[in-house]
């Protein structure tokens, strides 16, 4: 559209009269109560978690401001690009096989990965990317929801000692 803004998404609310109900959306929910396009993206722009938003082959077309911070990439760096630029090498092709495999077959895919970030650093980060179809039920976009977890991890860790002194403890105690 001419509108369009490169590097910024935009989202669009089914019309009246592709629905089967004129009265409401396709999720049965009345058009009343539908978030409306400028709230949704600014949802998703202030969104904790990082989303990444790319096309059936991958490019990137949209990256939320959370993105930027756990990867350091700005939206002008990778829009465009594959995520590939993020791979560690400590993941194999069968494990990328499998993952894109599983998108493109329509299905939703949950994981942990090793990826790198813009100085080089790696991090361990939980994700799921979910297709996205058009009106006609052909896959257009993928959405990937991504977390790092190094703070649970280390989380996990600090409640693991804490358990284990306690259990020493108590059978310090016991003897």
């Amino acid at each position: 559209p001419p509108d369009h803004v490169p590097g910024t998404w935009r989202f669009s609310a089914s019309s009246e009269q592709n629905l089967p109900n004129a009265d409401k959306t396709e999720m049965g929910c009345p058009i009343s109560s539908v978030i409306d396009e400028v709230s949704l993206a600014a949802a998703i722009d202030q969104a904790a978690d990082c989303i990444v938003i790319t096309g059936i082959d991958g490019a990137i077309q949209y990256v939320n401001p959370a993105y930027t911070a756990m990867t350091g990439y700005t939206p002008g760096e990778v829009l465009g690009k594959n995520p590939r630029l993020h791979k560690s090498g400590r993941h194999s092709p069968e494990f990328y096989r499998e993952l894109w495999d599983t998108i493109r077959s329509g299905r939703r895919w949950r994981g942990e990965l090793t990826n790198r970030r813009k100085n080089g650093t790696l991090y361990q980060e939980e994700m799921q990317i979910t297709p996205v179809r058009n009106t006609r039920g052909e896959i257009e976009h993928f959405i990937a929801i991504k977390q790092d977890v190094a703070r649970r991890r280390r989380d996990e860790e600090v409640i693991r000692s804490a358990l284990d002194f306690a259990q020493s403890t108590i059978d310090a105690l016991s003897s």
